[in-house]
């Protein structure tokens, strides 16, 4: 798998300019105006960004109808991957990965292994961190031995196609917290490439302009990915049954929610929030347990 992103290119540089462009003339116009219409344009921003979450959150899937809330799985025949929808009879299928690194990426690729259905019109891209060399070697294993399984059942179109899109770290462990917000802000301004930028191997094919899902398991970078998303459709940018963002709290968690969790749960960011414990299930407004993720396969 081919990595993009490495450097900041024209689309990273066009995004980053357009936000200090806008950021300048909205600061200006605040400036020049009288501060009664200063604080009505505020207030007017505020209450747009308000209704455009409160439209974005109506068009959240509810857990019912979510295909991964079929839980619990008592048995093998309904485990995580039969839990899942058929994606051959779909026109296309097209899904992001943000990996997180360490355990993050065991779970996720774990989760991925466990859901992974050969289909032609697929498409996988993952979103790794700069110099996370582990997790790019092991999502390319992971792709590796899907070709392989391809092959042996005679067609390797069924593989699909994948990428991988790398954006920077959103915080270095130990990072002062004076400086995260810079280094927040450079993620996010990559992320957006990550979303919006489609697959070169889909290029100009029906359904693969948007990510249909985003999965993450946290940390940093999962969550910066999903505020994105949120952000663009709040501006309309992405369309309201596209890039429906799940979170997955990792299976660790029994009794609590990370520092993810818990900002995607006070946010709303992520339209669907998947607990691997009962314990939480109750503790999430809207939660969905589903077990066989990462444990142990019965």
């Amino acid at each position: 798998m081919a990595a993009q992103g490495q450097e900041p290119d024209d689309v990273e540089i066009t995004l980053l300019a357009v936000l200090i462009a806008g950021a300048g003339i909205f600061g200006i116009t605040l400036v020049l105006l009288p501060l009664k219409w200063s604080v009505l344009l505020v207030a007017g921003l505020v209450a747009f960004l308000l209704y455009r979450h409160h439209i974005v959150k109506l068009h959240s899937p509810s857990a019912q109808s979510f295909p991964l809330s079929s839980t619990p799985r008592p048995t093998s025949s309904t485990s995580p991957r039969n839990a899942l929808p058929s994606t051959t009879s779909l026109p296309a299928a097209y899904t992001t990965y943000i990996l997180g690194s360490g355990g993050h990426t065991t779970e996720l690729l774990e989760t991925i292994r466990r859901s992974w259905q050969p289909a032609s019109n697929t498409h996988r891209r993952y979103i790794i961190s700069v110099n996370d060399t582990s997790s790019l070697t092991r999502a390319a294993q992971l792709e590796t031995s899907f070709a392989k399984a391809c092959r042996q059942l005679g067609d390797e179109r069924l593989w699909g196609t994948t990428d991988v899109v790398l954006i920077p770290r959103a915080r270095k462990v130990h990072q002062s917290f004076w400086t995260a917000p810079w280094s927040c802000l450079r993620a996010a301004i990559a992320a957006i490439r990550a979303v919006v930028v489609p697959p070169k191997a889909r290029w100009g094919q029906a359904g693969f302009r948007w990510a249909h899902v985003l999965v993450t398991n946290g940390p940093a970078n999962g969550f910066i990915v999903g505020a994105v998303v949120h952000g663009l459709k709040l501006l309309g940018i992405v369309p309201l049954d596209r890039a429906r963002v799940v979170y997955i709290e990792s299976w660790a968690r029994s009794r609590t929610l990370s520092l993810t969790g818990r900002l995607f749960n006070l946010t709303g960011f992520a339209d669907v929030f998947i607990v691997q414990h009962r314990e939480l299930e109750g503790r999430v407004k809207g939660a969905v347990y589903l077990e066989g993720l990462v444990g142990k396969e019965i």
